[in-house]
């Protein structure tokens, strides 16, 4: 049971900086392309938005895996 632990923690640290990456990635996309968080995360089909979210989607699976 003890040595499961230093794996259980060693994963929830990766979970969280993925979820830190995404989150900066997502900043540096928002930033370049002058399109806000909040847009890249929503529905819209707005070319420019959808171009932004696309680039999101791509740099994270790039470096993600």
């Amino acid at each position: 049971m003890i040595t499961v632990i230093p794996q259980l923690l060693k994963t929830l640290n990766s979970k969280k900086m993925e979820k830190k990456l995404v989150k900066t990635i997502c900043e540096i996309v928002s930033e370049y392309t002058d399109v806000t968080i909040e847009e890249i995360r929503g529905k819209s089909r707005r070319e420019d938005i959808v171009d932004a979210r696309f680039m999101s989607i791509y740099i994270c699976f790039q470096k993600l895996g």
